[in-house]
Order: structure tokens, then sequence, then C-alpha cells
């Protein structure tokens, strides 16, 4: 900008700064251990605005469309982090800078980690246990996705025993479909306790994670069933007694003597 007078002039400049994402970061390398890989990066640029931390993305041969989060909040300050994998997989991975303004475009992906087979680490969550019909008994759980499956031949083995019946063996059935998530047991006795369990297994073996058995019951009976039963044993009941009194010409109430 400048100013005019009759008896000096000045001058002035402003420099407009633009802030924006920071450059995609340089993948350098990563190296693959048994269960962990150490991913190496550097930074190419922030424009003008510092970078707050790196995420860590991961990709798997199970969901090869997705890319997830292996670890979201790498300081600044380091340019290499060392994140868990799981067994049975292999993994590539990238990297993403972000700044105040936002993330920036991911690194090139890296070369592949692959990691050997295990048993299972853990077991289905969410099990439950109930009734669909007074005469059965549905168990159900929540299905654990490939990356957990730690190895080939994964399965469910389910496990359940009535508690009330002094029978103390459990029933077994086992599920080699990942995504299968309930089975229905049929000719059980109308609400009664059970004791569940559903363990995890593959061709290695059982799940490292013990079990707690739950306790479910089987279905109840509908309120029309209760209605009309009710009215049975009322009828049954009231014609024994009839039957019990007749040669005397006396009726007796139930409860009176």
């Amino acid at each position: 900008m400048l100013t005019f007078s009759e008896y000096d002039n000045a001058t002035a400049a402003a420099q407009l700064i633009v802030q924006d994402v920071p450059n995609r970061p340089e993948l350098i390398d990563v190296d693959c251990g048994t269960n962990t890989a150490r991913v190496s990066w550097r930074p190419t640029g922030h424009n003008h605005a510092p970078i707050m931390h790196y995420t860590i993305q991961e990709n798997t041969s199970f969901t090869p469309d997705y890319w997830g989060i292996s670890f979201k909040d790498v300081p600044a300050s380091e340019t290499s982090y060392t994140v868990k994998m799981s067994p049975w997989a292999n993994y590539t991975f990238r990297v993403i800078a972000r700044n105040k303004i936002g993330p920036s475009l991911p690194s090139a992906h890296s070369r592949v980690c692959t990691t050997p087979v295990a048993v299972p680490y853990k077991n289905p969550e969410n099990v439950k246990g109930d009734g669909t019909a007074p005469n059965n008994l549905r168990i159900s759980w929540a299905p654990m996705p490939e990356i957990e499956h730690n190895g080939p031949g994964f399965k469910y083995i389910i496990q359940w025993r009535q508690e009330d019946d002094g029978y103390t063996e459990y029933h077994t059935r086992e599920i080699t479909d990942w995504r299968v998530s309930e089975i229905i047991v049929p000719d059980q006795p109308t609400y009664r306790p059970y004791s569940i369990q559903v363990r995890a297994a593959n061709a290695m073996g059982d799940s490292t994670e013990g079990t707690t058995p739950i306790r479910g019951y089987s279905g109840q009976a509908s309120k029309f069933h209760e209605r009309s039963l009710s009215k049975f044993l009322l009828r049954v009941c009231f014609c024994a007694i009839y039957r019990t009194n007749r040669g005397s010409g006396q009726l007796h109430a139930v409860g009176q003597d």
C-alpha cells in the first residue's frame, strides 16, 4: 500500500498465509513380527498448520475393501510406531497425518505382513438362552468375525443342560458356519432353567479364554395356553369332587372340610 503527501511517502506490505491439511506422509517401511508390526514414515509438509498426530490404518485379506484403525493418535513427534496383529491374517498398513484443518490423504500402503495360526483368543459374547415356543430352548450369541478366528477350521461349541433334573452331563452341538448366531433345541419342558455356554475353537484347539456358564430358560406358555390350562384343571377338580360326594348328596368346595 502506498501513501503520498507533499512532505513524504510510506509503503506497507501484507503477506497472506493459507493453511491447509498436511501433505500425505511418505511410508518408509514396515517391520513384520509374529503378532506385531513396526510401521515407519516421514512427514512431507504441514502447510502452515503443525501436525497434531498421525493415524495408522490397517487392511486385511478378510476385508480387502475396508481400512480400519490400527492406532488412532500417534504423537506428532513420532515417525514410527508398533501395532498389534491377529493370527492367520495378511496385513497392509498406511499412515494419515492430521492438523487443525483436517486429515491428509493417506500414504501409500505397506508391503504385506503375514501372521501364523493360533487358537482363538476369545469366545462369543452376548450369549443368551430363551425360548420361541413353550417347548423349546433358543441359544444365541454374537458371531465372531473372521479376523478373530486365528486359524482354519473355526467352529462354535454350544453346550447346555437342564439345571433342575439332576442330569449333570452337558449336551453338545458344533456349528462350523461362523455367520450362524443361534440354535433351537426342540422338545424341552416349559420354562425350566438351563446352564449354557458357547466356546470358540479351530483346527489348533479351543479358545484360550475360559467360559463361565450363563443361565437361560426354555420357552414360557402363552397367556391363552395358561387360561385354557387353568379352566381345564378347574373342571377336572370340580368333577372329581362331585363324584366323590354325590352319594351323600353333598358338594364341597375346594379347601373346605
